[in-house]
């Protein structure tokens, strides 16, 4: 297991290396990718939470106009 350990990042470094550093258009693609996901979530909430929020107002409207 030490072996293991004490070989991993020697093979990271030449793995890393050898690929070399991204271009821009890859930074932008991986950007994208790892941030996107939450971006479209937090619409999401957003969005369905001001739906609710709407249906709530809309009904109590409807019992209040009901009531009179």
């Amino acid at each position: 297991m030490a072996l293991f350990d004490a070989a991993l990042p020697a093979v990271a470094t030449h793995v890393a290396g050898h690929l070399g550093s991204l271009h821009a258009a890859e930074g932008y693609a991986l950007a994208i990718f790892a941030l996107g996901p939450f971006v479209v979530l937090a619409i999401v909430i957003t969005i369905v939470s001001r739906r609710d929020r709407a249906a709530e107002r809309h009904e109590r409207h409807e019992r209040a106009s009901g009531d009179t």
